[in-house]
């Protein structure tokens, strides 16, 4: 049972009024009838860090280059899992990942931990801080499940305010990809006593660096 269900039964069992619903914050549309970018940006950055995720943006993709060449060697990052799939070509990172050891995708469960695997990102819910990869464009579920680190490129055209707008878009699609996966932060396990543990069944961090593609985009 949901915790306003809960606290709503026990308001009408004392003969009180029932608690107000609570709902997340979304951007108000613009005249034009989508949300403003930077409201999305900052609802995104405060969902990501509501569920542990972290969030970077850069106004180019030669930036995006440069701290990604730094937070691969601050992360002392040696072997490597990416994505097979189309997702990272608009990011044109490839040439910096050459000199780690690349693992192989259908060997990612056989040999000892990989420190990072990167993906793309098909879409970004802002409201909720979560990302929707899609394999077809993946080629791997492997590679954000299995590593220690998960980093997600994300261009700022992907964001979606809320989840019905994702939903909305993928009924519009006519046809559904065979895998979704919708990624809200790093892994969490939790016991009966509702203790939880990071990155037991998956990434132990997750970060998302954001190319912001518009005009006057941005740096954070």
């Amino acid at each position: 049972m949901r915790e306003e269900e809960f606290l709503r039964r026990i308001a009408r069992a004392l003969g009180r009024p029932e608690p107000e619903r609570r709902f997340p914050s979304v951007p108000e549309k613009s005249e034009e009838g989508g949300v403003p970018k930077e409201a999305s940006i900052a609802l995104l950055r405060q969902g990501l860090q509501a569920v542990g995720a972290n969030l970077l943006r850069f106004s180019s993709r030669e930036k995006l280059s440069a701290a990604l060449r730094e937070r691969l060697a601050s992360w002392g990052v040696r072997r490597i899992a990416v994505s097979p799939g189309r997702s990272l070509e608009p990011f044109g990172v490839e040439p910096l990942l050459v000199p780690y050891e690349r693992v192989a995708i259908e060997r990612l469960r056989e040999l000892p931990p990989v420190d990072l695997g990167i993906t793309g990102c098909f879409r970004a819910i802002a409201e909720s801080g979560t990302l929707l990869l899609n394999e077809e464009e993946e080629g791997s579920r492997f590679v954000h499940l299995v590593p220690e680190i998960h980093l997600a490129l994300l261009r700022s055209s992907s964001i979606l305010p809320t989840m019905e707008a994702a939903l909305s878009e993928l009924a519009h699609r006519g046809r559904l990809p065979s895998y979704l996966h919708f990624v809200s932060g790093p892994s969490r396990s939790a016991d009966i006593e509702n203790d939880q543990t990071i990155g037991v069944h998956g990434p132990k961090a997750l970060w998302v660096f954001l190319w912001d593609e518009g005009e006057g985009a941005a740096e954070s």
